[in-house]
């Protein structure tokens, strides 16, 4: 009777515990350079882009996004850019319908000429997708205790703002401004090719074709 206790009990903590499924990141914004471009750290910070290596983040049960391959953890600076080191951001992440989330969004995620990942709208907005293992959209994950979570998430394809409240918890879906205008270094990438630098980072062919079919 003990040990069954005993094994109960971690058993409760564990699920207490847990994280998020593991999940690659990739951002959305039909007709521009940042259409199915990979998210992964460089210099400190977090991009959009091209790399070789399969980063793999989770969300952790405090709210913090983590960069499996290392431990390292995104922190959102005074600048609105998304630093990578050793301690996390007092604004929290989470993920829902599919997308990565922060709880004090309003404007959402943007990408800047250079390809940094912003929060806010200061650059061209995108939304930011959670890719799962085989090409499957990462399941909803709010950090134990964060009743009072406001979500908002980008459509890439929707000019309508719509919102719904569920218990404590509001959401609402917000369109990138598709008339705001931004120079670019690079020539526009098409969905074909980024969907072909997503997946030289090793993700899975038929997965992540099953995920390009529901956004187009």
């Amino acid at each position: 009777m003990f040990s069954k206790t005993l094994l109960s009990l971690s058993s409760l903590a564990v699920m207490v515990l847990a994280d998020s499924t593991e999940f690659g990141l990739m951002t959305l914004r039909s007709a521009s350079p940042y259409h199915f471009l990979q998210v992964f750290p460089k210099d400190g910070e977090l991009i959009a882009g091209s790399s070789e290596i399969a980063y793999k983040f989770v969300v952790t049960d405090s709210g913090d996004l983590k960069i499996v391959n290392d431990g390292t953890l995104a922190s959102i600076a005074s600048d609105n850019t998304i630093k990578v080191g050793s301690t996390g951001s007092a604004t929290k992440f989470f993920i829902k319908d599919g997308y990565l989330q922060y709880d004090t969004l309003s404007t959402g995620f943007s990408v800047d000429t250079s390809y940094q990942l912003l929060v806010g709208s200061s650059g061209t907005g995108v939304s930011v997708r959670t890719v799962a293992d085989g090409g499957a959209l990462a399941p909803d994950f709010i950090p134990s205790g964060d009743s009072t979570t406001t979500t908002t998430t980008l459509s890439p394809s929707s000019d309508v703002v719509t919102s719904t409240t569920s218990s404590a918890t509001s959401f609402s879906t917000v369109t990138p401004n598709s008339n705001t205008t931004q120079s670019n270094t690079l020539p526009p990438v098409s969905i074909e090719e980024g969907a072909a630098n997503y997946l030289r980072a090793g993700a899975n062919v038929a997965g992540l074709a099953a995920v390009a079919a529901l956004l187009l």
